[in-house]
C-alpha cells in the first residue's frame, strides 16, 4: 500500500497486489476535503464511486477505517481538530479528536512515551463503534520516530489489517497528479 498525505485534508490510500508479471491495483481511495473517490477491483469486477466523505463509512463499512482513522495510521497522537491533546500527569494517556470526528484515546509507554495503541470511538447511526490501532517497531526517519508495524482493528465488521512500513518519505514534493481522481 502507498499512502500520500497533504495536510490538512487530502489523503490517498492505494493498495496493490503483485503478481508474477504485473501489479494490479486492489483499491484506490482518495479523500479530498469533503469528497471521496473510490476505485475497487475485487471478485465482482471493477467499480468506481464518488461522493461525500460523511457517507463513505456507511456505504463501504469494510473500508471505513481508512476514512475514520485517516492520518492516525501513521501519525500516532494526532489531533485533526488542531487542538492540543489532553494528557494525563505521566504523559502516558492522551485524548484527541480526529479530522473525521472520531474520538481517540492514545496509550504510551512510560519509559519512552512511544504510543503503543489507540482506542477510537465513532458515533454512528448504529451506536458507538469501537476501532483500534496498535503501533510497534518505532524507527527514526529524519527528525521523527515513526512506527513501522501498525495493526488496524474494526471488530464490528471483522476487519483487521497488519501493515509493515517499508519506506517513509517526509515532506517530499509529490507529482502533479498525485491526488488526481482515479477514472
Amino acid at each position: 500500500m502507498v499512502v500520500n498525505y497533504a495536510a490538512p485534508d487530502t489523503i490517498r490510500f492505494t493498495a496493490f497486489k503483485d503478481a508474477l508479471l504485473n501489479t494490479q491495483i486492489l483499491f484506490d481511495l482518495l479523500f479530498t476535503g469533503e469528497r471521496y473517490s473510490f476505485y475497487l477491483h475485487d471478485d465482482m469486477g471493477e467499480r468506481t464511486q464518488h461522493g461525500m466523505v460523511q457517507q463513505f463509512a456507511h456505504e463501504f463499512p469494510t473500508f471505513r477505517t481508512f476514512f475514520l482513522l485517516g492520518e492516525a495510521f501513521f501519525l500516532p497522537g494526532f489531533d485533526g481538530q488542531r487542538q492540543p491533546p489532553r494528557v494525563n500527569a505521566s504523559g502516558t494517556r492522551l485524548t484527541t479528536r480526529l479530522r473525521s470526528g472520531v474520538s481517540a484515546r492514545w496509550f504510551a509507554r512510560a519509559d519512552t512515551l512511544e504510543i503503543t495503541q489507540a482506542c477510537f470511538r465513532w458515533q454512528s447511526e448504529e451506536g458507538t463503534i469501537p476501532l483500534g490501532l496498535r503501533y510497534q517497531d518505532y524507527r527514526q526517519v529524519g527528525a521523527y520516530y515513526i512506527p513501522h508495524r501498525v495493526t488496524v482493528l474494526d471488530r464490528r465488521v471483522g476487519f483487521t489489517a497488519h501493515s509493515v512500513v517499508k519506506q517513509v518519505d517526509i515532506n517530499v514534493p509529490l507529482a502533479p497528479g498525485a491526488f488526481d481522481v482515479t477514472p
